[in-house]
Parts: structure tokens; sequence; C-alpha cells
């Protein structure tokens, strides 16, 4: 099984990571184009899935109206297992607070911060499977999501507390913070996915 240490070594000791993610960082800050980012690391994801190379695509590899489309695709997924979510234990925090008027305090919240423990799980879960065989419809199966969630859950933890505390730190470059946070996780899911498939395939 990968270690989350071994895989960002991986990733960040590559020769030419560093214009790509500039790119990717700076699409990200401007609404829109920014789906190109998003369409990108759907790409990345795709790629990653089939080949298991942790390397970076080129750019150019890919038309821009090839990426956009992606980048709605990832948004969708995004949207529906990640921040809906949050939004979910946001509402909830703020029920708990008005219901008790006040008295729990932060405490109120704790549904938020579960929700953001679970969610990023949740999120890459259907990104595996939709990158399992490209259908769409795949991102939804929820039995399937959850199950693969569970799975994964206790290998995330570390890695989910890392993105929360990298976004937190470098929140005035949000938009380089997201490409990056996302390209790791997304990574590290699909190498603990591969490495989940080599053991089962050992173990035979």
């Amino acid at each position: 099984m990968p270690s989350f240490d071994a895989v960002l070594r991986r990733l960040f000791g590559q020769t030419d990571w560093v214009p790509k993610v500039l790119l990717g960082g700076a699409l990200c800050f401007v609404p829109i184009v920014h789906f190109l980012a998003f369409g990108y690391l759907l790409e990345y994801a795709f790629r990653l899935r089939s080949s298991q190379d942790l390397n970076l695509p080129e750019w150019q590899e890919f038309g821009w109206r090839e990426l956009f489309i992606r980048g709605l695709y990832f948004t969708a997924v995004f949207v529906g297992t990640f921040l809906l979510p949050l939004l979910v234990g946001f509402m909830l925090g703020r029920f708990l607070d008005i219901a008790t008027f006040g008295v729990l305090g932060y405490l109120a919240y704790v549904p938020l911060g579960f929700m953001g423990v679970v969610a990023p799980s949740l999120f890459l879960s259907s990104l595996l499977l939709y990158t399992r065989d490209g259908m769409f419809s795949d991102a939804w199966n929820l039995a399937e999501m959850l199950r693969l969630a569970l799975a994964m859950f206790r290998h995330l933890v570390i890695p989910t507390f890392a993105f929360w505390g990298f976004l937190v730190l470098a929140l005035p470059l949000y938009g380089f913070a997201c490409f990056i946070g996302v390209w790791v996780l997304v990574a590290y899911s699909i190498a603990l996915l591969h490495g989940k498939a080599s053991e089962r395939q050992s173990s035979y």
C-alpha cells in the first residue's frame, strides 16, 4: 500500500511539474476559465487510472473545448459530492446553534467539521467510479460510492487534514492551493486503488 509521503515525493519529484501547476492554478482564479483547470485534473485522473503514471501531462496535449467539457463534468461531481455535504453540515450546524440559542458555541458546528473530513472521501470515490469506465452515471452510484469511501477513509484522513491545512495557509493564493490540493488527493486516491488491487492479486 503506497504511503502518502511516498506519493508526495514522486509527485513533487517531477522535473516539470511547476509550470504545469502554475498554469492550472492561474486558471482557477478566473471564473468560467477555471473549468479548463478542472478538465485538466479530470484528464489526469483518467490517465493515471489507466497508466499508473503520476507525471502530469502536457497542457498542449488537450484541446480547450475538450478540457472545458471535462471541467463541467468534474464540477458536477465536485459540487454533488464535496460542496453539497459541506453545505448540509453547515446547515445542521446553524440549526443546532439557533435551536440551542448559541449555548453550544463552536460545538454546534461539529457537523460541518465532520462533513469536512468525510466530503473529500466521497468526492474521490465518486471520481474513481467515473474514471473506471468513463461512465458519468457511475459517479452517482451511491452504494458503490459509500463502499469505496469507507474502504479508503482511514488512508485519507491525514491527506484530508493536510488538504484543509494547505488551503487555509495558502488562502490568498487559493487558485494554486485548490489545484495542487486536488491534484495530490486525486493522485493518492488512485495510487491507493492500484495498491489495493495489487494486494488482492498477490493474495491469490
